[in-house]
């Protein structure tokens, strides 16, 4: 009995021996798999960016979340979304401007993986950002764009592809774009990173406008000092040690010239700024460059404020002009052509897995990339040809004696340049960017309803037009009837199909919009939705485009065209 017993209980140890064994190498097996997950989702990552893999996607929503969607559409909605047969609980809202498109359409997404549980991650990732290439039919445009400015060394996100379907029904092809979490790890602790919607720039006006997207800035007391520094001293704001980071500054306006982001930058729109916690400084990275390598910029065509004052400073002008040959050679070492045929091909193959009617149609992809092989083969020189006012050994050179090397867009005529006086004869006498827009130089004259209208082509600030209407002696133009803005629309666009500024504003008490003769007046065409006062304080209003007249409020920085006429109450009048 004893030994049967012996026996029993050695069988007994034995057997919870092995299932302590057991459970001791479950939990080292568990230890092991969360200690390698990090790097393994990295891998994945890797994969995704690099082309070698595209994952399908599925969004579920629920009727509550699309009829939300159709209501708010930039409002985030309690979705699921799925990868590899797991579903998670996130946050998803509609995107884009030009390529915003409804559910029942290709629409591009944002998405929250934290929305409803702060500690939930998908593969390491809080955000998710889903494009949907509407704007660019080679699908190729971020892809290319970004590898240059990470090239150059500005801090971009890469860019893959992903399969996405909604509710069960595939959508196509989707860029899959980097969250920002990961471009600031890659480019050094960030302190706090401010996005830059249509019409914001970095005036001091415009800091309430700005979205914070990253980190802290109690009461925007950083945002507010760089604002305060951009309109102050050059020599300050482009020091080496000032608030910019000037290496990358200058990088990324190069770039953004050289890829012909005409949609970023260039307008105040498509970009962030983002503040260094170590270095104390700010660099730009751009943002939504899916309608680049379509329009020859020159290497100075920005309108982008602190671009504007680098160009008119001449020791900032000149180093621009030193970094935009330096991106230029890195642009064509790069070989993107190569590149973007090898992408193109991999797209190409994940099409014919794919019967998805909302993708664009073969003769559209075909003809897109002919004109973005034009362009990237084209380019490099194009580039060169504005570089000519330095030497090989990047020494500024004058070749008309006149004083203005780089400053001067004319170096073969020593009457043409910063020093010169615009005198109306069909040249930029004065490298204004502008033809004759002096005060007494004349713009196209129209009779309407028994009053003169002068329709000024020279693109300016809200402000700076009307400066120039009041050198002439006019004001900025008004229009009491229907009848009449649809005249001046008409007439207007037959001149240059864009918006043009008309004399109305709020800027001097927000809401209170009155012309510049110094009453409210009664009558109002305001289009659809308007004044919305979207995003940096749109005070000044402009015959909008496409809308027969129609007026749309718009961030008073903007470069526009104008209309001035003789004021109505002669002691409005400017000097004649």
């Amino acid at each position: 009995m004893r030994a049967a017993a012996g026996r029993v209980r050695e069988l007994v140890v034995r057997r919870w021996r092995v299932c302590a064994i057991g459970l001791l190498a479950l939990a080292a097996s568990i230890a092991t798999w969360a200690l390698l997950r990090p790097a393994r989702e990295a891998r994945l990552w890797q994969a995704w960016f690099a082309g070698d893999e595209v994952p399908e996607l599925q969004i579920w929503l629920d009727d509550e979340a699309r009829a939300a969607l159709a209501q708010s559409p930039r409002k985030f909605v309690r979705a699921e979304l799925e990868w590899n047969g797991e579903r998670q609980i996130v946050g998803v809202r509609l995107k884009g401007h030009r390529s915003m498109k409804p559910l029942s359409d290709k629409a591009a997404f944002k998405i929250a993986i934290d929305r409803f549980d702060t500690e939930q991650r998908f593969l390491g990732a809080r955000r998710l950002t889903l494009n949907n290439m509407v704007e660019d039919a080679t699908r190729l445009h971020e892809f290319l764009g970004y590898r240059l400015f990470r090239e150059v060394g500005v801090p971009s996100p890469h860019v893959g592809y992903a399969r996405v379907s909604i509710d069960g029904e595939p959508r196509g092809i989707y860029s899959l774009v980097e969250e920002l979490d990961a471009v600031i790890e890659r480019s050094g602790a960030a302190r706090v990173v401010y996005e830059g919607e249509y019409g914001c720039d970095l005036y001091p006006e415009d800091v309430a406008g700005l979205e914070r997207d990253y980190g802290k800035d109690p009461d925007r007391a950083a945002l507010a000092a760089f604002t305060q520094a951009a309109v102050g001293d050059t020599r300050a704001l482009f020091a080496a040690d000032g608030p910019l980071d000037m290496p990358a500054f200058l990088a990324f306006l190069a770039a953004s010239a050289i890829i012909g982001d005409f949609d970023g930058y260039r307008h105040s729109h498509n970009y962030r700024v983002q503040l260094g916690a170590d270095t104390g400084r700010w660099t730009f990275l751009p943002w939504g460059i899916d309608r680049t390598f379509q329009n020859q910029l020159g290497i100075f065509d920005s309108q982008g404020w602190l671009a504007k004052r680098c160009f008119a400073d001449r020791a900032c002008r000149l180093e621009y002009v030193r970094t935009a040959r330096s991106v230029n050679d890195r642009f064509e070492a790069l070989k993107l052509g190569a590149l973007a045929k090898k992408q193109a091909a991999r797209l190409d193959a994940l099409d014919a897995r794919a019967d998805v009617e909302s993708e664009p149609d073969a003769q559209k992809v075909a003809n897109a990339r002919r004109s973005l092989h034009r362009f990237l083969h084209k380019r490099p020189a194009q580039i060169r040809g504005q570089l000519a006012c330095i030497d090989a050994a990047g020494n500024e050179l004058d070749r008309d004696g006149d004083g203005h090397g780089c400053m001067d867009c004319n170096d073969a005529d020593p009457n043409v340049g910063p020093q010169a006086t615009e005198i109306c004869d069909g040249i930029d006498n004065d490298c204004s960017g502008l033809v004759d827009d002096a005060p007494a130089c004349e713009c196209e004259r129209r009779q309407l309803a028994g009053r003169t209208y002068h329709f000024c082509n020279w693109p300016m600030p809200w402000s700076d037009a009307e400066r120039l209407c009041e050198a002439k002696g006019l004001v900025l133009a008004r229009a009491d009837s229907r009848a009449l803005s649809r005249e001046l629309y008409r007439e207007a666009t037959a001149i240059d199909d864009i918006s043009w500024w008309i004399g109305y504003s709020d800027s001097e008490e927000e809401g209170r919009f009155q012309w510049r003769e110094g009453d409210t007046g009664s009558f109002r065409n305001w289009d659809k939705g308007q004044p919305n006062n979207r995003s940096c304080n749109e005070d000044c209003v402009a015959l909008r485009e496409g809308k027969d007249g129609r007026w749309h409020d718009s961030p008073c920085n903007q470069h526009r065209p104008f209309i001035c006429a003789a004021p109505e109450y002669p002691e409005m009048a400017g000097p004649p």
